[in-house]
């Protein structure tokens, strides 16, 4: 490549990056939850490289969401749905925190 471009790998950093949530269908979830679901994701490292380089040394891949913003996202044990606390929180023995979601949707 003979242009600066962002690296192309996911976030490595502590927690994940945020939380996103989607719709779910009425047909999907009982009466006993919200019309959501939410999911974690890891961003895109948002680290720009100089023309010609395929890596940025030892620099840890990053997105641009700050590390003190990033969540848990531990997944409830009933639902699936992440943890909705900053990934430092386990370290103070804080519980987690969930938006509950439609819980036949992770039932195995």
């Amino acid at each position: 490549c003979n242009a600066k471009h962002r690296c192309e790998k996911p976030c490595e950093q502590d927690g994940w990056c945020m939380i996103i949530s989607d719709s779910v269908s009425e047909d999907d979830i009982d009466d006993y939850y919200p019309n959501s679901k939410t999911n974690a994701v890891r961003n895109q490292c948002d680290i720009v490289m100089e023309s010609g380089c395929t890596n940025h040394g030892n620099k840890p891949h990053a997105c641009k969401v700050p590390l003190k913003d990033h969540v848990c996202a531990r997944p409830c044990q009933d639902c699936g749905q992440p943890c909705t606390k900053p990934y430092t929180h386990l370290k103070n023995n804080s519980l987690c925190s969930f938006d509950h979601g439609p819980v036949k949707d992770h039932v195995q």
